[in-house]
């Protein structure tokens, strides 16, 4: 008889362990669970009615509510917003089921509620991005424009190298540049730094774009300080040229440009300085199959020349070296320059073209191309502006040859450039 209060001892004690160990391995497969029955939600593959009986999965809730507003379809006896409450009161602090239940009271016409539920997501997640995106798209679907601009402020305020995406979707949301600019970095928030590195955000996005509006109302918002620095004005000859104030970008570019760095018509014309990127210097990047670099061992003349290595791996098209520079229209120009090669190889070679794309006039002229190997030689391109251009891009080109494993191999180097006008001399 005194072993039955041990047995039974052992018999319980080994029953909590099996329902211990069974609740552990249910709770471990819920995520499992949950994943299978959203899947099966997308394709149809339940009814939602049963999901009714799961209050504890809520991804599935959410799953058949996104399904039903990507479809546009009537919601089905208000199951999905039935669904959606389920799921908010088995996770109250998730975000997005709130963000959803917004978006079905919009369909509904319940526009008060869902500006109501709409801020609750907000207010919940308020620095996950992809909620507050979710939430723009909202808003500006609701036509509530001026809320789309508060969440773009609020993005841009937290991740200010987001500015073309912001840009992209408040341009959508307010055409007006000016109004944009209040929107996204409000007066009372342009003094703080945080506003002031959004200003010059969107003035280098204004500058990528040639967006002039913009670039202007962010030229407008930079206080002194940050108007003087040098990147900045570097920014800001770039907006110019884009929005074709060339003659004040020249005057700023002139101030900018260390004393004898610009000369011949060019900036640098013997790469003795690093890459400006930037307004009338040199652009000069590398691309898969060639690394371009200042190289101070093989030169013709000063401390540097510019250096091309194609590695032969790639069928590279090169337009990677290129520098913009004012002329007169209808004048004739000589650009002169030295250049050497070394074991270059494939059927297309490196040449050197002046071009402009502006809508006053065409002008594409060129180099003959040129391969194998060559000592310091002196290549010439003559031509004439069109008439109603004023600015023009000298680039270092190699086009492709369009076959497989014909990539060009070896490497090339240019120095000591000029731009000559008719007359001979070099442009002051």
């Amino acid at each position: 008889m005194r072993g039955i209060p041990a047995l039974a001892t052992r018999v319980a004690a080994t029953t909590l362990l099996a329902l211990g160990t069974a609740g552990w391995i249910g709770v471990g497969c819920l995520p499992w669970l949950s994943s299978s029955w959203t899947q099966a939600v997308q394709r149809d593959g339940v009814e939602p009615e049963r999901l009714m009986w799961l209050p504890w999965l809520d991804a599935p809730a959410r799953g058949f509510a996104r399904r039903e507003l990507q479809r546009g379809s009537a919601l089905r006896d208000d199951t999905a917003r039935k669904l959606l409450e389920q799921s908010a009161r088995a996770r109250p602090l998730y975000a997005p089921t709130w963000l959803l239940l917004a978006e079905l009271a919009w369909r509904a016409g319940e526009t008060g509620r869902a500006r109501e539920l709409a801020h609750i997501a907000v207010s919940l997640w308020p620095g996950r991005e992809h909620l507050l995106w979710s939430a723009v798209a909202l808003a500006a679907e609701m036509d509530e424009r001026e809320a789309a601009l508060r969440l773009l402020a609020r993005i841009f305020s937290a991740a200010p190298e987001r500015v073309d995406r912001v840009v992209f979707v408040g341009r959508r949301l307010e055409p007006d540049a000016a109004r944009l600019l209040d929107g996204l970095v409000p007066e009372a928030e342009r003094a703080t730094p945080s506003g002031q590195a959004c200003a010059i955000q969107l003035l280098a996005n204004a500058a990528r774009v040639g967006d002039a509006a913009l670039a202007e109302a962010a030229w407008r918002a930079l206080d002194a300080p940050a108007r003087g620095r040098r990147d900045v004005l570097e920014l800001h000859v770039d907006a110019l040229l884009a929005s074709g104030r060339l003659g004040e970008a020249v005057a700023l570019w002139t101030q900018l440009a260390p004393p004898g760095l610009a000369a011949r018509g060019l900036t640098d014309p013997g790469f003795e300085e690093a890459f400006s990127q930037h307004g009338l210097g040199w652009r000069v990047g590398s691309t898969a199959g060639a690394r371009s670099e200042r190289d101070p061992r093989v030169r013709r003349e000063g401390r540097f020349s510019l250096g091309v290595r194609f590695s032969g791996g790639e069928d590279v098209s090169y337009l990677h070296a290129a520098q913009a520079f004012p002329v007169e229209p209808e004048r004739s120009y000589r650009l002169r320059g030295w250049w050497r090669g070394e074991e270059l190889t494939t059927p297309s070679g490196p040449y050197l073209e002046v071009v402009s794309r502006s809508a006053a006039g065409w002008l594409q002229a060129r180099s003959a191309p040129r391969l194998g190997t060559w000592d310091w030689s002196l290549f010439e391109i003559e031509f004439q502006v069109p008439r109603g251009v004023r600015l023009l891009e000298v680039r270092l080109r190699r086009d492709p040859v369009g076959e497989a494993r014909r990539g060009l191999s070896g490497r090339l180097w240019l120095d000591d450039l000029s731009l000559l006008p008719e007359a001979g001399e070099p442009v002051p």
